[in-house]
């Protein structure tokens, strides 16, 4: 992705909650969303790129569980990514 994109440092993205699990709670978690452009222009970062994740979560001795509450670890692999132009983005989100 950053050969053909330049991409800002900055991304949003979710947190698992202390409510929902202490041990993970402040864990940052996809999807990640970021401004970019094609590689090489200028002007502004005019793209909005979403980063889709797969979350796994897994207990203390290393194995898959749905019971986030009571997981240690989370694994998460990068599945696709979206790309759309950030201007129609943010008039969607306003």
């Amino acid at each position: 992705m950053s050969a053909a994109f330049e991409l800002d440092d900055n991304a949003i993205g979710g947190t698992i909650g202390n409510n929902i699990n202490p041990r993970l709670g402040g864990t940052r978690i996809g999807p990640y969303r970021l401004r970019g452009r094609c590689k090489g222009s200028s002007g502004p970062m005019d793209l909005s790129i979403t980063l889709n994740t797969t979350l796994t979560f897994l207990d203390a001795q290393g194995h898959e569980t749905t019971r986030i509450a009571t997981a240690t670890h989370v694994r998460e692999i990068f599945t696709s990514f979206e790309i759309e132009n950030a201007t129609s983005t943010m008039a969607k989100t306003h």
